[in-house]
């Protein structure tokens, strides 16, 4: 019985690039404009990044809080969405208020994970949790395990991706520190990419930002008020009997 478990378990396990892409200045957000605003905002966020990750061939595994988390079985694939990430969110940033922009810190690790029914767990998971926590606002700090950070550091000088060494991580049950590397994605060459931002086929995810530009009765917005905060409940009438 041992035998067979460990050989299903082999067939799940592979090296795999786990992300986290995580919304700067969320909790005061919500602080700010409410909850419903501030669940909008998210969710903008989400529908943005979602059809990006996608694109680069990565597989969306869940929403955490305002974080969202895929894999790729390419690092290169996983580097190159979240560098299209960044450069999206700055082409948005540039037509927004500046309550309304969207900033997200983006972290990365390759190396051993289990992957089931599009779910990933492992060590991967919990060093880029880590490494995303790292990571300065508007930046992509990436990692490997110790036996993958050489091959990873050549595959991205050959890809022509410029990075340089960001810092260095104690994670908990490891002897040795963790590397992280800044992409410099903004010294390479290459536009915004556009997609229609959409909802991710995802358990529990609904298309809150449409909902909320559903006609509602009209009203009057004070100066200096967010749009997105501006969301009028519906008129509600009660009839006593």
């Amino acid at each position: 019985r041992r035998k067979q478990l460990d050989e299903e378990l082999s067939k799940l396990s592979r090296k795999v690039a786990v992300v986290f892409s995580d919304i700067v200045g969320s909790t005061r957000f919500f602080e700010e404009f409410g909850d419903v605003a501030g669940l909008v905002y998210v969710h903008k966020c989400i529908d943005m990044l979602s059809p990006i990750a996608e694109k680069h061939g990565g597989t969306i595994c869940k929403t955490i809080g305002d974080a969202l988390m895929t894999y790729f079985e390419d690092p290169l694939d996983a580097v190159r969405a979240a560098v299209d990430m960044q450069r999206t969110l700055e082409a948005y940033n540039s037509h927004q208020q500046e309550q309304e922009r969207i900033h997200v810190r983006i972290g990365m690790n390759f190396g051993p994970g289990m992957i089931k029914d599009k779910d990933v767990f492992g060590d991967a998971v919990n060093v880029a949790a880590r490494i995303q926590t790292m990571a300065q606002p508007d930046c992509i700090y990436v990692s490997a395990s110790k036996d993958e950070r050489a091959n990873l550091e050549e595959k991205l000088r050959r890809a022509n991706i410029p990075f340089q060494q960001a810092a260095e991580a104690e994670v908990k049950g490891k002897a040795e520190k963790i590397i992280a590397l800044d992409i410099l994605w903004r010294e390479m060459k290459g536009a915004a990419v556009e997609v229609v931002p959409r909802a991710p086929q995802m358990a529990g995810r609904v298309d809150v930002a449409k909902a909320a530009e559903a006609p509602r009765e009209k009203a009057t917005v004070q100066s200096g008020t967010s749009p997105v905060a501006a969301i009028m409940r519906p008129k509600v009438r009660f009839s006593l009997l």
